[in-house]
């Protein structure tokens, strides 16, 4: 446990190197403790073949069509977390050696199921590091330059060596422990949680204990999301807003509350980094599986949430007055009592196997807790849920803060969802949904709309104070008949912007743009007609005025090179026709 096996097979698996040389047939599954063979095959066909009318195959029809997708073919696959014979023995029958170079990788920390794959294999033991290279490891995690060679710090030294155990994890947990931790402070509060009988396993624990109770909190919610899952850094820093996980600061944004919450934990390594942007800022975090399994009980027992799982499909295994649903498998069967839904605060959703039939279970939870009087639902995540079915009195859950769709491909949204009096997050983005309710308009807590290439039109006689709290403004479109000055430029708080626009003249919306002072995105797309790339006017481009800006996107010709603010980080101009290298 945390000697990086699956660190090291992840580096591997995601070289782009070794993806080519697979034809693209790769696949990464980890087997959770409560193995179900037929999640796993399901998984397995989501990525690497045909999983159209999965969910309905039997066991048996999943294993065939698998073989189907695989015979003949040169594949890498990964199985993560396989923990005994018996979960081995369950699926060995699926990967036939068709000696053509395929590669089955499996990562166990017992040998045994080893034994069992057909010749010619590979064991490799992942060694503990040796102490020089543990040392040297923990002193960069510490932020430690040199270290004292006296008595006192040579004793404690061998304790340090002696508590990570040459393993990579304890390592660099003990050593991040300290980083945060003042120059003056750092060598007496080692000193002080090492001096107890330690086992190997309390790291991980003193880790944890050490936070304080609101980023317990966060540090626990990473846990209804699927073990090892890449989670968008965007999408969880608006679950923890939404669920009430921050402590507001006076005279500070709760994003940037969040972002300071968000910083520490990946400083202490109980986050980890999966993807970057460009500029280096976290696209996707995890939380490594050996925290999961940690923290797993921990949440359960003080019953953060329920995780419905294909193993847990009937309704005797479901808790009453849950908080927080989270849905890994399909929810047929176990909405039939409202009455165990009435303190339902969250709802998230990762059962998205099915991508050829609307998810209409969704439908029926909302009706029947919107119905029963039990609307107290805060958070509504439904990303990657294809074509959830959704009431039209969706608008009566009025506490409603986080409305999660995209890539739900969904048609339409209800017309009531512009009367949510308290939503913060309004996600559409990689939907089908072509216009809002003009209500929107209405909304004084809206914080964050994303959206697919949709115009807003503002209702007649709107509020001149409209939409006064929204900070991103990501997909919108505009056209000549979009109502830019009195209606788009009376939003002024903007941080984020993603706009494309097809005009005649561009002046109103550009000189919008210019006085958005806060903003620190902006992606700006000029567009023809047919949906080439235009022109951005005659005028130079000034966006010097924008302080703050860090990154910028243009695509459209420039009769040249814009003024630019000073602090940007990231700038990226497409199809821009200039003729010198800026």
């Amino acid at each position: 446990m945390g000697s990086g096996k699956t660190t090291l097979a992840r580096a591997v698996y995601r070289s782009r190197k070794i993806k080519n040389h697979f034809e693209s047939r790769c696949a990464w599954v980890t087997i959770s403790k409560e193995f179900n063979k037929s999640d796993v095959l399901q998984n397995l066909l989501k990525q690497v073949g045909d999983s159209k009318d999965s969910v309905d195959l039997t066991t048996n029809e999943l294993e065939t069509r698998l073989l189907e997708c695989l015979n003949g073919k040169n594949y890498l696959i990964v199985l993560d977390d396989v923990q005994s014979d018996k979960m081995w023995e369950g699926l060995r029958s699926v990967f036939l050696d068709s000696r053509n170079g395929s590669t089955l990788l499996l990562i166990t920390t017992s040998v045994s199921p080893m034994g069992y794959v057909s010749p010619p294999n590979c064991i490799h033991e992942v060694k503990k590091l040796s102490e020089k290279y543990s040392w040297s490891l923990f002193m960069k995690k510490a932020g430690w330059d040199t270290w004292e060679e006296g008595r006192e710090h040579q004793d404690l030294k061998q304790r340090v060596l002696k508590v990570c155990c040459g393993l990579p994890l304890n390592t660099v947990l003990l050593g991040s422990m300290l980083s945060t931790e003042g120059d003056t402070n750092r060598f007496d509060y080692l000193q002080k949680i090492l001096c107890r009988n330690w086992k190997t396993k309390d790291i991980v624990s003193v880790s944890y204990t050490n936070l304080p109770d609101h980023l317990k909190l966060c540090v626990l919610y990473l846990v209804l999301f699927p073990k090892e899952y890449d989670i968008p850094v965007r999408r969880l820093f608006r679950l923890w807003l939404s669920e009430g996980f921050v402590n507001l600061k006076p005279g500070k944004f709760p994003e940037d509350v969040v972002q300071e919450n968000f910083d520490y934990l990946v400083k202490q390594s109980l986050i980890q980094i999966s993807k970057f942007r460009s500029d280096g800022s976290p696209r996707r975090c995890r939380l490594l599986g050996v925290l999961h399994d940690y923290l797993l009980p921990k949440a359960q027992n003080i019953r953060l949430f329920h995780v419905h799982c294909s193993t847990c499909s009937t309704e005797d295994s479901f808790p009453l007055n849950v908080r927080r649903l989270v849905e890994h498998a399909s929810s047929k069967n176990i909405y039939s009592d409202a009455s165990r839904f009435k303190h339902l605060r969250s709802y998230l959703s990762f059962n998205f196997q099915r991508k050829d039939t609307p998810a209409k279970e969704v439908g029926i939870l909302l009706s029947r807790v919107i119905t029963k009087g039990f609307g107290l639902l805060r958070v509504l995540d439904l990303e990657g849920v294809y074509k959830p079915s959704l009431p039209e009195n969706l608008g009566d859950l009025f506490h409603l803060r986080y409305l999660g769709l995209r890539w739900t491909f969904l048609d339409a949204l209800p017309s009531s969802v512009g009367d949510l009096p308290y939503l913060e997050t309004l996600d559409v983005k990689h939907t089908n949904i072509n216009n809002l309710p003009t209500s929107i308009w209405k909304s004084k807590k809206l914080r964050h709309l994303n959206l697919s290439h949709i115009r807003l039109d503002m209702p007649k006689h709107s509020d001149t104070n409209s939409l006064p709290t929204l900070l991103t403004l990501w997909g919108l479109s505009v056209d000549d008949d979009s109502p830019v000055k009195n209606g788009l430029d009376r939003l002024r708080n903007l941080r984020e912007a993603g706009i494309t626009f097809c005009l005649k003249n561009c002046d109103h919306l550009l000189n919008w743009i210019s006085n958005l002072t806060s903003l620190q995105s902006l992606r700006l797309r000029s567009i023809n007609d047919i949906g080439h790339p235009s022109h951005f006017g005659d005028e130079s481009l000034s966006l010097s005025s924008l302080s703050n800006l860090s990154h910028l996107n243009l695509l459209g010709k420039l009769p040249n090179l814009p003024d630019l603010p000073e602090g940007l980080k990231v700038v990226t101009l497409s199809l821009s026709n200039l003729t010198e290298d800026p």
